[in-house]
């Protein structure tokens, strides 16, 4: 895992949840890892953040709002879990009929995180994950 502090953040991004296995993943970690943090339901968040709609990140981040929001909910920060892209590479191998075979391929996921202060209404860090494998059969 990758901690980034200087980046860019996009004027065009939405405030979305799901899906919500990912999102309870991460959560029962963060609690796990965490015993002293307290998480709040996302959709309750959006709702509550966003009641006109819209979910424009760059509107909740105005200030007053954003301290407005944590401190209606007891928030502190907002953590947003990018969408996992997911890489597959060539796939290899061989193959005689009725005899054997053998198949191999790569596979590449990155997941990124950005964690934003409710109460300094700026971004703290964006982290990025990034996982490898090499999938192979024998037959």
């Amino acid at each position: 895992m990758e901690r980034i502090d200087d980046f860019f953040l996009s004027e065009e991004i939405y405030v979305n949840v799901g899906p919500r296995t990912l999102l309870k993943d991460v959560s029962d970690r963060i609690e796990r890892d965490r015993q002293n943090t307290t998480l709040i339901d996302p959709l309750f968040f959006r709702d509550t953040a966003f009641p006109e709609g819209g979910w424009l990140l760059r509107e909740f981040l105005d200030p007053p709002r954003c301290g407005e929001i944590g401190a209606q909910l007891g928030v502190e920060y907002l953590i947003l879990i990018g969408s996992r892209k997911k890489e597959e590479g060539e796939f290899s191998g061989f193959y005689v009929p009725l005899l054997a075979g053998a198949m191999s391929v790569s596979e590449q996921s990155q997941l990124s995180a950005l964690i934003i202060s409710l109460k300094t209404q700026s971004e703290v860090c964006k982290y990025t994950a990034m996982a490898e494998s090499d999938a192979r059969v024998l037959y």
